[in-house]
């Protein structure tokens, strides 16, 4: 599905099923598609994964291949992004790297360290976005 081919996509699907793989397991897998490589470009994916998951786990198979496939192939259409993934990623390099500082509002970050002039350095998370190239989310 990262390849945005619904046949290949289509394929495997059926392919995992009729190879006993868990209808369960292939709806999570899924939720995690939509939410790590569709995620801003297609907000709804996600929503989609979640309604297929949910409408598995109620009905079951054998009419649950069909919303599967019908997910399945939505997403695989879809546009990707990973930019949460990267944002996400770097936010977190920057709190592992840093103190938060309890003097200051929680959308600031004080990092480990100190500046030529002794005093605590801080940057914003939008700054540590736009260091990052992350300033856009989309």
């Amino acid at each position: 599905m990262r390849g945005s081919d619904p046949d290949g996509a289509l394929y495997w699907l059926v392919t995992m099923l009729e190879s006993g793989e868990s209808p369960r397991f292939l709806a999570r897998r899924l939720v995690i598609l939509a939410s790590e490589d569709i995620g801003l470009a297609d907000p709804m994916g996600l929503v989609l994964a979640d309604a297929a998951a949910r409408t598995v786990e109620f009905i079951g198979l054998p009419e649950g291949r069909l919303t599967l496939a019908h997910a399945t192939i939505t997403l695989a259409l879809m546009p990707k992004s990973n930019s949460v993934t990267r944002a996400l990623g770097a936010v977190t390099r920057a709190v592992q790297r840093a103190v938060w500082s309890r003097s200051r509002s929680p959308s600031r970050l004080e990092l480990s360290g100190a500046s030529e002039q002794g005093s605590a350095r801080t940057i914003s998370i939008r700054t540590t976005l736009h260091v990052a190239g992350l300033q856009q989310y989309s």
